[in-house]
């Protein structure tokens, strides 16, 4: 893995979160090892994984599942008191709840999509978010109602949308503005870790969109409004990066901050015009980065990092569950699985 632009020192050490810090390390200690995701990848079906996760801390919300419906259910519901722990422990911070409207951004998504296509969603909303669905659902029918973050990305959404008539475009803007609120958040707490983290999240994001665009209109250069600016990899890498030919790619990006780890990727994307490596890979550094703050004694860089750690298990679970239902292979899964804390 490579290196990051961070010091241990760097670490605030607020002790308004030592208690909650102390809190936090028993539930680290609670979260799925990276072993129990391979056995869930070997079992047979949805039923395999219920077993196995009946020896960890979802088991009392297993108890009633009698079907696949219900464990998804059971998973979001444990997932969800455990994200409204964490809020409590940071004492509502804002920056807690700007990573957790990621949800509500999805849902967003997902309701705009509903609306631009004109046929009825696949999925039903996630429950994580700030907002609950039903909720989310009145304000989404009253966009004036929307909380201000929503409410600005339904409005540039909408307006791209009408000018453009292109979903993916329209995707873009909400990931955009998501990540840019964010950022302001993050940027506001002048907290190193903080800032590190938003660069990180950043390039990976803009360099995955980069692909999409390549994929999805090869003939058009993109949007550059629609990337956003201040990570490591700077607008001119980016232009750079459109540019040159895909098989150049791996070597510019090896020479970067990521070094191998994006190059993988990249190359990955080359051979099989697949995004899930690059996306899996860019996900794993932000973990290893957020390893980091289990050398942290106080501070709300833990919480956070929790968060993201939280959000990656709940990922495996619902990528194993679903290619159980697709009958795909212990081998193929286990490629998929997200790093976790250890």
């Amino acid at each position: 893995m490579s290196g990051f632009n961070f010091q241990l020192h760097q670490f605030s050490g607020d002790i308004r979160y030592l208690y909650s810090v102390g809190r936090l390390r028993v539930m680290e200690k609670q979260l799925i090892p990276f072993q129990k995701f391979n056995r869930m990848a070997d079992r047979e079906n949805w039923q395999g994984v219920l077993d196995e996760l009946r020896s960890t801390t979802y088991y009392e919300r297993l108890i009633p599942v009698k079907n696949a419906r219900m464990l998804e259910d059971a998973i979001s519901s444990f997932v969800q008191e455990r994200q409204q722990l964490i809020l409590e422990l940071s004492q509502n911070s804002p920056l807690i709840k700007a990573i957790l409207l990621r949800h509500d951004f999805n849902n967003l998504k997902i309701l705009l999509k509903e609306q631009w296509l004109s046929r009825q969603r696949a999925f039903p909303l996630s429950t994580l978010g700030i907002v609950e669905p039903g909720q989310l659902e009145e304000q989404f029918r009253r966009p004036h109602t929307l909380p201000p973050p929503l409410q600005d990305a339904y409005q540039l959404a909408t307006n791209d949308f009408q000018q453009h008539q292109s979903v993916f475009r329209g995707e873009m803007v909400v990931d955009l503005y998501y990540l840019k609120y964010v950022k302001s958040q993050f940027l506001r707490s002048n907290l190193p870790f903080l800032k590190e983290f938003i660069a990180y999240r950043i390039d990976w994001l803009n360099v995955a969109q980069l692909l999409r665009w390549r994929w999805w209109q090869p003939d058009s250069p993109p949007d550059w409004q629609l990337f956003v600016p201040d990570g490591y990899l700077n607008m001119d890498f980016l232009h750079r990066l459109w540019q040159e030919p895909p098989e150049r790619l791996p070597e510019l990006i090896r020479f970067t901050h990521y070094g191998e780890v994006m190059a993988e990727g990249m190359e990955h994307y080359r051979q099989h015009k697949q995004l899930w490596k690059l996306e899996k890979l860019g996900e794993d550094f932000i973990t290893a980065f957020c390893r980091l703050t289990q050398y942290a004694s106080a501070g709300i860089e833990p919480l956070i990092a929790f968060i993201w750690v939280s959000m990656q298990e709940l990922k495996n679970l619902h990528m194993i569950l679903i290619a159980k239902y697709m009958g795909l292979s212990p081998e193929i899964i286990k490629t998929r699985i997200r790093m976790v804390y250890e």
